[in-house]
């Protein structure tokens, strides 16, 4: 996979190759490494409001030293090794090194990790949080499993609310004998963490909640006719347009 990657990496350094998104999330970003820039913009001020709270800190942060394009350009390498190694540590720990090795060739012989990891948006720690959520619950680390959840709540509320799923169903629902390094914790103490854990995660997404309320809802589905753009012929692919199935349907499927 030596050479693709190489290539992949090469395409990263032109300042000319981005991904699509990046259209929408990293350039707003850049008036805090300029201040002078996209003053009373309402594109910029809705990208930057609809944000997660610990995704926008990573790029202020950086902003301090460099241009936050060039950590949209280096953040996919950086967060590729680490989900290669929860993955790794996983399958290691479920079947055996051959399979944990087969599984790590199955990631990187598949487009769809690095495409969601490219351009360093929001998206691109998806993958990451569920692999090391998952390698939580393989070595027995709820712990870790609980701060992966804050963590994904910071950073991709989607994955972190999956997580904290998790958590709470190993902790609540699993038999003592199936709950490694947890079998003699009191009911107080795991109703305790699953809590804790459930109020940090509704803090970090609640800022962003907050902010987006002022922009108004959702288009419905009455309303596309108002709305045509968000529509069949509009900027949505069909599998993103109205009527969704219920959450059972999508679950059983």
């Amino acid at each position: 996979f030596g050479p693709s990657l190489i290539a992949h990496a090469k395409h990263a350094a032109d300042p000319m190759w981005f991904n699509d998104d990046c259209r929408a999330y990293i350039w707003p970003m850049l008036r805090y490494h300029d201040p002078s820039l996209f003053h009373n913009d309402y594109l910029a001020q809705f990208f930057l409001d609809v944000m997660p709270i610990g995704y926008k800190l990573l790029y202020w942060t950086w902003s301090r030293l460099a241009d936050t394009r060039s950590l949209s350009k280096v953040l996919p390498y950086l967060l590729l090794p680490v989900f290669l190694a929860s993955v790794w540590i996983t399958v290691r720990r479920l079947a055996s090194t051959v399979a944990a090795w087969a599984a790590v060739a199955l990631c990187l012989s598949s487009t769809y990790f690095l495409w969601r990891l490219t351009g360093g948006l929001p998206r691109a720690f998806g993958a990451v949080i569920i692999g090391v959520a998952a390698m939580s619950l393989t070595l027995g680390r709820p712990m870790l499993l609980a701060a992966v959840t804050c963590l994904g709540a910071a950073l991709y509320p989607v994955v972190g609310l999956v997580s904290g799923i998790v958590l709470a169903a190993y902790l609540l629902l699993f038999p003592a004998v199936d709950r490694k390094g947890t079998e003699h914790w009191s009911v107080r103490r795991r109703l305790l963490v699953v809590g804790i854990t459930a109020i940090l995660s509704a803090g970090l997404v609640l800022p962003t909640l907050l902010r987006t309320h002022t922009y108004g809802s959702l288009i419905r589905p009455g309303e596309i006719s108002t709305y045509p753009e968000a529509g069949p012929g509009g900027r949505y692919e069909p599998k993103d347009l109205p009527p969704y199935k219920g959450f059972g349907a999508e679950a059983w499927n």
